[in-house]
């Protein structure tokens, strides 16, 4: 398992730096986008851990974490975005004319 979530953790990381080279603009933005990706995969282990005990590295497992990795990344930004538009620390773009 070690081994395994080594590899998990690098999933993870990757899914979460690609949300943030895509979307992320503020250090918060770029923090939870990560922090989101790290959620995603762990959630994702403890579901695999409790269906079937010992978690593998295997190409259905990969493809899974890195599936949750990115919808929480982009959840986790979306939401900071949202605070952040909220609280006034990102000014709304103007329309297009």
């Amino acid at each position: 398992m070690t081994d395994s979530l080594s590899w998990f953790v690098l999933i993870a990381a990757a899914a979460g730096g690609f949300t943030v080279a895509m979307v992320g603009e503020t250090v918060a933005e770029m923090l939870w986008a990560l922090a989101g990706a790290f959620a995603g995969m762990l959630a994702t282990l403890a579901g695999l851990s409790i269906l079937s005990p010992p978690v593998r590295f295997t190409l259905a497992t990969s493809v899974d974490v890195a599936v949750a990795a990115l919808w929480t990344s982009m959840l986790a930004w979306l939401v900071t975005f949202w605070w952040e538009t909220l609280t006034g620390r990102v000014r709304r773009s103007r329309p297009l004319r």
